[in-house]
């Protein structure tokens, strides 16, 4: 009975141990994960800043192709107006 009753302890100790390992390794795994998430974080927080800064460039972009399209409409008016005039011999601006 006795011998069986040191089986037991040396057992339990075994297991104790084992336990032990099992959750520094849970442990370490969970600190790992947090680091991942954190640093997946950060890269969505990126790409979500990115994301800002096209569609700005998108805008500024369709703003100077507008303002594009008038600077070429005026310098044909402005062309065709010397065009006319030297044809005619009278200035015409449009």
């Amino acid at each position: 009975m006795a011998r069986e009753r040191v089986d037991a302890v040396e057992l339990a100790d075994l297991l104790a141990a084992e336990l032990d390992l099992v959750r520094a390794e849970r442990e370490a795994a969970q600190v790992l994960l947090t680091e991942k998430d954190e640093a997946i974080l950060d890269q969505t927080q990126e790409i979500s800043h990115w994301r800002g800064e096209a569609s700005l460039m998108r805008e500024k972009a369709a703003m100077l192709e507008g303002k594009l399209a008038g600077l070429e409409q005026a310098l044909a008016q402005i062309a065709s107006g010397r065009v006319a005039s030297s044809t005619s011999g009278t200035a015409k601006v449009d």
